[in-house]
């Protein structure tokens, strides 16, 4: 269990927060402040306890200052100091339940298709569902990128098809590559018609 925020220095908003009147924390603790006062930075300190990822803390740094970030809370079992980017030890029995918690842990879907209609609402809980869902709008973008790039193919073969003539038909008369490296056609277009013959009298 925490028992104390002994200092936080270089972090976010706080330039050198020491503990001086600073209460013990106890079971039920409520934390309220305005926009940008440190709520959300407290929560990535503790998140950064937990997990010891030390971007949590470096990547909030107090802008302008050139010391490095030092944090020291008092715990059960003694105190853990991060210092130099790192923490002396970690708590993994922490549970930090934020924004950052629902972004990696429910997933709602990014985009508004047509199939809203058929499953109007869409909500994942758990990292390894949202790791597939993430994979499957990404095949999903892919998917209509390749269809509309074969639609814009298709748009600029057609000014070569002769009129009366299906685009299938004609993608057939197209040259394919050999393991030779010619490229013979897959089958002949059908001869043009014979134009009638001019019959020439002879000079009298």
């Amino acid at each position: 269990m925490l028992r104390k925020f002994i200092s936080i220095k270089n972090v976010g908003r706080f330039l050198s927060s020491a503990a001086v009147g600073n209460p013990q924390l106890s079971r039920h603790v409520l934390i309220f402040g305005a926009n940008g006062f440190g709520k959300t930075t407290l929560c990535a300190i503790l998140r950064s306890l937990q997990s010891g990822e030390a971007s949590d803390i470096t990547g909030r740094k107090t802008l302008g200052v050139a010391p490095e970030p030092l944090v020291d809370i008092l715990a059960d079992g003694g105190n853990a100091l991060f210092q130099a980017g790192a923490w002396s030890r970690t708590i993994p029995e922490i549970a930090v339940f934020d924004g950052t918690f629902v972004a990696e842990n429910v997933h709602s879907g990014d985009v508004v298709e047509i199939d809203h209609k058929r499953n109007l609402y869409r909500v994942i809980i758990g990292r390894a569902g949202i790791a597939l869902a993430q994979e499957e709008e990404r095949l999903a973008r892919e998917s209509r990128d390749k269809q509309s790039d074969a639609r814009n193919a298709e748009r600029v073969v057609e000014v070569f098809v002769p009129q009366g003539m299906e685009l299938d038909d004609f993608l057939g008369f197209l040259p394919i590559r050999t393991s030779t490296g010619r490229s013979p056609l897959r089958s002949r277009p059908p001869p043009p018609p014979a134009r009638p013959a001019r019959l020439r009298h002879a000079p009298r």
